[in-house]
């Protein structure tokens, strides 16, 4: 958290009165001991307490992010589309398939996200398949299999009435077989 300018000089001045960080971590009802110690150390170091807030003030890269080589760092609008982007891929991956993450997922589910996420027309399917890690033609091939029609699907009935039959399911692989 940023604090103003004015709450860091303010904690200057307790210091130099002799109070304790605790005691003016108390006082201004807010910033950590740790934090007052900070200040006073710039403070005490030569500079003033102000430029402790200058230093604070900008932001700070936290972690390792996410690499993208085929956008410039500088290009904050790029980046911003890009997050926004894998943003959307995750939700749809949340509301598809309630799946934690993109590492276990098929080809087929792929698919689906991209067929929830091509309507909104904000991206392309290049960079769809590409931030879902999916080749075009592997989407494609995907697609017209969902689109066939399912041709056990009369067996798959037989069975699951014949499982069934007897009320809760008491029939076994092999009478089910036979």
């Amino acid at each position: 958290m940023t604090y103003s300018r004015a709450v860091v000089e303010r904690a200057g001045e307790l210091r130099r009165s002799g109070l304790s960080c605790r005691e003016i971590a108390r006082e201004l009802d807010g910033p950590s001991k740790s934090a007052v110690a900070r200040w006073t150390r710039a403070g005490a170091a030569g500079g003033t307490v102000g430029r402790a807030v200058a230093k604070m003030d900008l932001p700070k890269v936290v972690g390792d992010g996410p690499v993208y080589p085929d956008i410039d760092p500088d290009d904050k609008d790029a980046l911003i589309e890009r997050l926004v982007l894998e943003n959307a891929v995750l939700r749809a991956v949340n509301d598809v398939l309630k799946a934690a993450s993109l590492d276990g997922m098929s080809n087929r589910e792929k698919t689906l996200v991209i067929d929830r996420l091509r309507p909104c027309g904000k991206w392309s399917l290049r960079e769809l398949t590409s931030s879902l890690g999916i080749s075009k033609s592997s989407y494609e091939y995907q697609r017209r299999a969902i689109a066939r029609p399912d041709r056990l699907a009369p067996l798959r009935a037989l069975v699951r009435r014949i499982f069934t039959e007897d009320g809760e399911g008491a029939r076994g692989y092999r009478f089910v077989t036979c």
